[in-house]
């Protein structure tokens, strides 16, 4: 929930964007064209990774390069 003036709170909207492209650069500027709202990345929490893209060590340099690229990205690893 989020705090809204005066103490009143706002329930908070979750959404699950997907989108496709021949990089992860490609598929995030795509993403844009899908979203129903502006995407702040800051605010991105999560990205999953399918199996076979786990075992392609590029695409996961292409994550870590397009974050790493642009301020408003901030990763923190979390391992499990």
């Amino acid at each position: 929930m989020q705090k809204k003036e005066a103490g009143q709170t706002q329930e908070q909207k979750t959404f699950i964007g997907k989108a496709e492209g021949d990089s992860f650069d490609t598929a995030i500027f795509n993403l844009y064209a899908t979203s129903p709202q502006r995407i702040v990345w800051s605010n991105v929490k999560t990205i999953v990774f399918s199996e076979a893209a786990l075992k392609e060590s590029t695409v996961i340099n292409q994550v870590l390069d397009v974050w790493d690229r642009y301020y408003e990205f901030r990763y923190s690893l979390i391992y499990r």
